[in-house]
């Protein structure tokens, strides 16, 4: 009964997907349908920061911050198509990831107003328990990344990420 609950877990499923435009790679008919599926994630992520926990925009103004955001993801999103930022001037293009970079920002921002101003001491804990799993998360990715990129520059002579040449 809790669509706060149901919104996470919709974005949470939908992470694990990967990235479900790589379905259009697969057969061309499912390219605009991928994407859009793709941007419908990208929103829903984005609500769920900007609404949890309490299911509020807070403060009011980040309600605006949602359109920005889904107008400069579309661009991005649909970067391949013909109508993407590829075809883009370059100073529209750098405007939209300054815009993207900016939302970000006051995202962020508007989680430490709420958390300090606004949230009670159960939602101050849930922003916690939150905060700490994307921590852990993140600790996860670096490591993975560093230890994807790193192991064959510490250990070059094991050739564990080179292709395999036919003799």
């Amino acid at each position: 009964n809790d669509w706060m609950g149901l919104l996470i877990t919709f974005a949470l499923i939908g992470s694990g997907l990967g990235n479900p435009s790589t379905f259009g790679l697969i057969n061309p008919v499912w390219f605009v349908p991928s994407k859009c599926l793709l941007c419908l994630l990208h929103m829903t992520v984005f609500l769920v920061f900007a609404l949890f926990p309490n299911g509020r925009f807070v403060p009011q103004w980040t309600r605006w911050l949602f359109i920005g955001w889904v107008l400069i993801d579309i661009g991005f999103v649909f970067y391949d198509a013909p109508f993407g930022l590829e075809h883009w001037p370059i100073w529209l293009s750098v405007l939209a990831i300054i815009g993207f970079i900016g939302i970000i920002m006051c995202l962020l921002g508007a989680q430490i107003l709420r958390y300090r101003r606004v949230s009670g001491a159960v939602e101050r804990q849930q922003t916690r328990w939150i905060v700490f799993s994307l921590g852990i998360s993140l600790v996860g990715l670096i490591r993975g990344s560093l230890g994807l990129y790193a192991f064959p520059l510490i250990f070059p002579e094991l050739h564990l990420f080179t292709e395999l040449s036919p003799p």
